[in-house]
Protein backbone atom coordinates (compact mmCIF):
# COMPACT_ATOMS: atom_id res chain seq x y z
CA UNK A 1 0.00 0.00 0.00
CA UNK A 2 1.62 3.72 -0.97
CA UNK A 3 1.05 6.39 1.14
CA UNK A 4 1.56 10.09 0.56
CA UNK A 5 2.95 12.53 3.25
CA UNK A 6 3.04 15.88 2.27
CA UNK A 7 5.84 18.00 3.98
CA UNK A 8 6.17 21.89 4.65
CA UNK A 9 9.73 21.20 3.37
CA UNK A 10 11.49 20.70 -0.37
CA UNK A 11 9.72 17.67 -1.64
CA UNK A 12 11.51 14.73 -2.84
CA UNK A 13 10.66 12.62 -5.99
CA UNK A 14 12.02 9.55 -3.99
CA UNK A 15 12.08 7.29 -7.70
CA UNK A 16 14.07 10.02 -9.32
CA UNK A 17 16.55 9.77 -6.28
CA UNK A 18 16.92 5.73 -6.63
CA UNK A 19 17.47 5.97 -10.25
CA UNK A 20 19.48 8.65 -10.46
CA UNK A 21 21.84 7.33 -7.52
CA UNK A 22 21.68 3.43 -9.29
CA UNK A 23 22.79 4.61 -13.14
CA UNK A 24 25.13 7.18 -11.60
CA UNK A 25 27.03 4.57 -9.39
CA UNK A 26 27.34 2.02 -12.59
CA UNK A 27 28.83 4.73 -14.56
CA UNK A 28 30.91 6.07 -12.34
CA UNK A 29 32.42 3.22 -10.12
CA UNK A 30 31.37 0.08 -12.06
CA UNK A 31 34.33 0.50 -14.95
CA UNK A 32 36.70 1.40 -11.36
CA UNK A 33 35.43 -2.35 -9.96
CA UNK A 34 35.76 -3.73 -13.19
CA UNK A 35 39.27 -2.44 -13.96
CA UNK A 36 40.10 -3.86 -10.32
CA UNK A 37 38.77 -7.66 -11.09
CA UNK A 38 40.17 -7.90 -15.10
CA UNK A 39 43.52 -6.87 -13.19
CA UNK A 40 43.55 -9.99 -11.39
CA UNK A 41 42.88 -12.05 -14.51
CA UNK A 42 44.97 -10.76 -16.56
CA UNK A 43 47.68 -13.29 -17.17
CA UNK A 44 44.91 -16.22 -17.21
CA UNK A 45 44.63 -18.20 -20.45
CA UNK A 46 40.17 -18.38 -20.51
CA UNK A 47 39.75 -15.24 -18.36
CA UNK A 48 35.50 -14.93 -16.81
CA UNK A 49 33.30 -12.03 -18.26
CA UNK A 50 32.55 -10.13 -15.68
CA UNK A 51 28.48 -7.87 -14.84
CA UNK A 52 28.01 -5.21 -12.13
CA UNK A 53 25.16 -4.88 -10.60
CA UNK A 54 23.91 -2.30 -8.46
CA UNK A 55 21.13 -2.38 -5.84
CA UNK A 56 19.53 0.97 -4.12
CA UNK A 57 17.34 -0.09 -0.96
CA UNK A 58 17.01 0.73 2.76
CA UNK A 59 19.79 -1.33 3.61
CA UNK A 60 22.32 0.91 1.62
CA UNK A 61 23.84 1.26 -1.35
CA UNK A 62 26.02 -1.30 -3.38
CA UNK A 63 27.64 -2.05 -6.40
CA UNK A 64 28.75 -5.95 -7.10
CA UNK A 65 30.97 -7.24 -9.99
CA UNK A 66 31.11 -10.88 -10.26
CA UNK A 67 31.44 -13.41 -12.83
CA UNK A 68 28.49 -14.35 -15.28
CA UNK A 69 27.81 -17.75 -14.27
CA UNK A 70 28.03 -19.20 -17.87
CA UNK A 71 30.79 -21.32 -17.64
CA UNK A 72 33.36 -23.04 -16.05
CA UNK A 73 35.62 -20.49 -15.88
CA UNK A 74 33.35 -18.58 -13.73
CA UNK A 75 33.28 -21.66 -11.23
CA UNK A 76 37.31 -21.28 -11.27
CA UNK A 77 36.94 -18.01 -10.08
CA UNK A 78 34.63 -18.79 -7.38
CA UNK A 79 36.91 -21.80 -6.29
CA UNK A 80 40.23 -19.63 -5.95
CA UNK A 81 38.05 -16.45 -4.15
CA UNK A 82 36.53 -18.56 -1.44
CA UNK A 83 38.21 -21.80 -1.19
CA UNK A 84 37.95 -25.27 -1.23
CA UNK A 85 37.46 -27.95 1.15
CA UNK A 86 39.74 -30.76 1.26
CA UNK A 87 38.59 -34.33 0.73
CA UNK A 88 39.81 -38.14 0.33
CA UNK A 89 39.43 -39.18 -3.21
CA UNK A 90 39.18 -42.67 -4.41
CA UNK A 91 38.97 -44.03 -8.16
CA UNK A 92 36.02 -43.81 -10.02
CA UNK A 93 35.75 -48.12 -10.46
CA UNK A 94 35.50 -49.31 -7.45
CA UNK A 95 38.26 -52.15 -7.86
CA UNK A 96 40.80 -49.99 -9.43
CA UNK A 97 43.18 -47.94 -7.72
CA UNK A 98 43.95 -44.38 -8.00
CA UNK A 99 47.38 -42.48 -9.71
CA UNK A 100 48.97 -39.68 -7.32
CA UNK A 101 52.09 -38.47 -7.70
CA UNK A 102 54.52 -38.29 -4.64
CA UNK A 103 57.36 -35.92 -5.31
CA UNK A 104 58.75 -35.75 -1.82
CA UNK A 105 58.59 -39.60 -0.67
CA UNK A 106 55.84 -40.78 2.03
CA UNK A 107 55.14 -38.64 4.89
CA UNK A 108 53.97 -41.98 7.07
CA UNK A 109 56.06 -44.79 6.42
CA UNK A 110 54.38 -47.21 3.59
CA UNK A 111 54.66 -50.54 3.25
CA UNK A 112 55.96 -52.36 0.14
CA UNK A 113 54.89 -56.35 -0.80
CA UNK A 114 57.35 -57.35 1.92
CA UNK A 115 56.21 -55.51 4.88
CA UNK A 116 59.41 -53.49 4.53
CA UNK A 117 58.24 -49.38 4.82
CA UNK A 118 58.97 -47.72 1.56
CA UNK A 119 60.07 -43.96 0.78
CA UNK A 120 58.51 -44.19 -2.97
CA UNK A 121 58.80 -41.29 -5.23
CA UNK A 122 57.04 -40.63 -8.24
CA UNK A 123 53.89 -42.00 -9.73
CA UNK A 124 52.41 -44.37 -6.54
CA UNK A 125 48.90 -46.09 -7.14
CA UNK A 126 46.82 -46.00 -4.40
CA UNK A 127 42.82 -46.62 -2.90
CA UNK A 128 42.94 -43.52 -2.04
CA UNK A 129 44.78 -40.22 -1.22
CA UNK A 130 43.90 -36.94 0.67
CA UNK A 131 43.47 -33.99 -1.62
CA UNK A 132 44.08 -31.02 0.50
CA UNK A 133 41.71 -28.65 -1.55
CA UNK A 134 42.35 -24.98 -2.86
CA UNK A 135 43.15 -22.03 0.26
CA UNK A 136 40.77 -18.79 -0.21
CA UNK A 137 42.35 -16.27 -1.80
CA UNK A 138 39.91 -13.29 -1.16
CA UNK A 139 40.18 -11.45 -4.08
CA UNK A 140 36.75 -9.67 -3.74
CA UNK A 141 38.28 -8.04 -0.18
CA UNK A 142 41.37 -7.45 -0.97
CA UNK A 143 39.76 -5.38 -4.02
CA UNK A 144 37.50 -3.76 -1.71
CA UNK A 145 39.99 -2.52 0.48
CA UNK A 146 41.97 -0.96 -3.05
CA UNK A 147 39.11 0.92 -3.92
CA UNK A 148 37.21 2.02 -0.59
CA UNK A 149 38.55 5.74 -0.46
CA UNK A 150 37.48 5.87 -4.26
CA UNK A 151 34.60 4.18 -3.71
CA UNK A 152 33.35 6.70 -0.70
CA UNK A 153 34.32 9.61 -2.21
CA UNK A 154 32.00 8.79 -5.31
CA UNK A 155 29.22 7.60 -3.35
CA UNK A 156 29.31 11.08 -1.32
CA UNK A 157 29.89 13.20 -4.55
CA UNK A 158 26.75 11.02 -6.17
CA UNK A 159 24.30 11.37 -3.45
CA UNK A 160 24.94 14.87 -2.88
CA UNK A 161 24.30 14.94 -6.77
CA UNK A 162 21.08 12.69 -6.15
CA UNK A 163 19.56 14.63 -3.68
CA UNK A 164 19.82 18.02 -5.58
CA UNK A 165 18.54 16.46 -8.68
CA UNK A 166 15.72 14.52 -7.01
CA UNK A 167 13.67 18.26 -5.32
CA UNK A 168 11.32 19.21 -6.68
CA UNK A 169 9.85 22.92 -6.20
CA UNK A 170 6.41 22.85 -6.00
CA UNK A 171 3.86 20.12 -6.01
CA UNK A 172 5.63 17.41 -5.32
CA UNK A 173 4.95 14.62 -2.78
CA UNK A 174 7.38 12.20 -0.87
CA UNK A 175 5.62 8.56 -1.41
CA UNK A 176 6.82 5.27 0.94
CA UNK A 177 5.57 2.08 0.73
CA UNK A 178 4.12 1.32 4.22
CA UNK A 179 3.12 -2.59 5.17
CA UNK A 180 -0.38 -3.39 4.52
CA UNK A 181 -2.11 -4.91 7.71
CA UNK A 182 -4.95 -7.44 7.32
CA UNK A 183 -8.09 -7.34 9.50
CA UNK A 184 -9.46 -10.45 10.37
Amino acid sequence: MWRVFKSRGAYINVQGFERSVRTNMEQAVGPLLLREHEAIVKDWKRKPQFAVTTRVDVKGISVTVAPMRTSLVARVWFWLTYGVKGKWMTPLKSHGKAMMWRATGAQHASLNRVGKPSNARGLVFTKRFWWPGIRARHFEVDIARRVYPEFRRQAENILRRAVRAARLTQGGCYICRTQEYQTT
